[in-house]
């Protein structure tokens, strides 16, 4: 993990809870979900942060899932930790 500014976290913060709304949607498909995920949110949070996943590669719901959850994982350790300058 590595320092972020907070006007970054800001954005992070931002684009995890779009990205949570995402993958708990009834109204769209997983491939729309997918679609929205990359490049849209994948490019926009590897702009702020690093992120490593092992890519299933076997379905749009279990790639959305997965990269969802390790950002999901990253986030919450900037939250507790406050890993922010």
């Amino acid at each position: 993990m590595e320092l972020i500014s907070n006007e970054n976290f800001k954005k992070l913060t931002k684009l995890f809870y779009k990205a949570e709304k995402i993958v708990n949607s009834d109204v769209i498909s997983w491939s729309e979900k997918y679609d929205l995920f990359f490049p849209g949110i994948s490019r926009k949070v590897s702009s702020i942060i690093c992120i490593d996943y092992y890519d299933p590669d076997t379905s749009y719901e279990d790639d959305v899932l997965a990269y969802f959850s390790a950002f999901k994982e990253i986030f919450e350790k900037y939250q507790d930790l406050n890993l922010f300058k």
